[in-house]
């Protein structure tokens, strides 16, 4: 577990996950993704192919949860939203060598193309 700078920045909310019915993280790949709204999380699983949204839980992710799961190994994409809330907190905490939020694309509706920021501790 990793110690904080900021004991409260643990518990602040920084947005959304899918979980499915046995308690899995949901994702491309390995990656889980965190959605800075619930509406946004729902229209990001609605892309992903071969997924029974009936199976799945839509929860928000603290800080916290993030960097235990972080430091197990597991990869978060984030996509803007999510990103202006991890980044400045992790920051904080000093958290090191993440991605910068400058140069975040926008999600492009007319291609259906979205933007993440992918992080994984090494």
């Amino acid at each position: 577990m990793l110690p904080f700078v900021d004991i409260k920045a643990g518990f602040k909310v920084i947005g959304y996950i899918a979980r499915d019915t046995l308690g899995r993280m949901g994702g491309i790949e390995e990656e889980c993704i965190v959605a800075g709204s619930e509406e946004a999380m729902r229209n990001y699983l609605k892309k992903l192919e071969n997924l029974d949204i009936t199976k799945i839980v839509i929860k928000k992710v603290r800080f916290r949860e993030i960097m235990d799961n972080l430091l197990y190994g597991v990869t978060y994409s984030f996509d803007k939203e999510a990103y202006g809330r991890f980044l400045p907190i992790a920051e904080i905490n000093e958290v090191k060598n993440l991605p910068s939020i400058d140069n975040f694309l926008d999600d492009s509706p007319s291609t259906g193309e979205l933007s993440f920021r992918t992080v994984r501790l090494i």
